[in-house]
């Protein structure tokens, strides 16, 4: 339980640190997404997109929402009040 802050590089020790999360902060890469937010998903662990205007590849197919937490910019400081109200249901439901 807590915050794991990891500067690991070991591919396998990353993907190992996401197996065991719930939740993955999924930033923004070169482009509004990058290639951890589909790192967690493969992963099972719900990415926490920090992004108000996200366009993801799909989405007009995908309901990004089902498996996704969306966290706009102006809410960044309350980012651990935000992720900590998450209900186990909700975290169940979206892994």
């Amino acid at each position: 339980q807590g915050w794991l802050m990891s500067g690991e590089a070991n591919p396998a020790s990353y993907h190992s640190e996401l197996l065991r999360s719930q939740m993955c902060i999924a930033p923004a890469g070169w482009e509004l997404w990058s290639v951890r937010l589909f790192e967690s998903i493969l992963l099972g662990c719900i990415p926490v997109i920090l992004s108000d205007d996200l366009h993801l590849p799909f989405q007009s197919q995908i309901d990004y929402s089902q498996f996704t937490i969306k966290v706009p910019h102006a809410s960044l400081s309350q980012l651990p009040e935000i992720l900590g109200a998450v209900s186990d249901e909700t975290i169940r439901r979206k892994q």
